[in-house]
């Protein structure tokens, strides 16, 4: 009895003979994609589509994880990839490049300025250690220092982080494409009727075109 069951289990498990499940076809779902403004275009790539949209489409697409390629009035590329599993619509805007233009103006003012108090933190500790190993005691170490030196450092230390901050919050947001995702709720259907009636005036007679919208 052992051994029947033994045998029984192997032949349910054996891959030769268990019943082959083909994967559930991926049925298209409809998706509308718009620019954020007039003259904004956009292309849609992923899922083996590349599409063109120019400034607003509406198609049906397998659900999957796209590529939005979005192209300015100026002709600046911007991309975004977003995942698309159900009736969706998207909203795609470029990144405002006046922003990206300032993080990347202040990216190198900041790590210039945090290099620079870095350096004079490293030479006033190398002089007080210096002073220190001459015999120094107390305030006489701090003396040795050049009385703009500290000051310097940390007005440099404070300018860098400002402007490295400053160009991460510019920098984050457009970094690329900025997309606004909604359900794409069904267009609703309207119901309109026309009959042709008989109709009569004072001074006519014939048919009148009637109906509801």
């Amino acid at each position: 009895m052992g051994l029947a069951v033994v045998f029984a289990i192997a032949a349910v498990a054996d891959p030769a003979h268990a019943e082959q499940v083909e994967p559930l076809p991926r049925v298209p779902v409809p998706v509308e994609v718009t620019g954020s403004a007039p003259g904004i275009t956009v292309h849609l790539v992923g899922s083996g589509l590349d599409m063109a949209c120019g400034e607003h489409c509406v198609a049906e697409v397998p659900p999957g994880r796209y590529r939005l390629v979005a192209t300015d009035r100026e002709g600046r590329p911007s991309s975004r990839t977003v995942l698309i599993r159900t009736p969706t619509r998207i909203t795609v805007t470029p990144p405002n490049q006046t922003a990206r233009t300032a993080s990347m103006v202040l990216a190198p003012v900041a790590g210039a300025a945090l290099g620079t108090s870095l350096l004079l933190f490293w030479w006033a500790g190398m002089k007080l250690l210096g002073a220190r190993l001459a015999g120094c005691n107390g305030d006489e170490c701090t003396n040795e220092l050049p009385r703009w030196l500290l000051p310097t450092a940390f007005i440099t230390l404070g300018v860098g982080a400002a402007a490295g901050t400053t160009a991460l919050i510019l920098w984050l947001p457009n970094a690329q494409a900025g997309v606004d995702v909604r359900p794409l709720e069904p267009r609703r259907q309207t119901s309109s009727r026309m009959r042709l009636l008989p109709g009569a005036g004072p001074h006519w007679a014939g048919m009148a075109l009637a109906g509801s919208f």
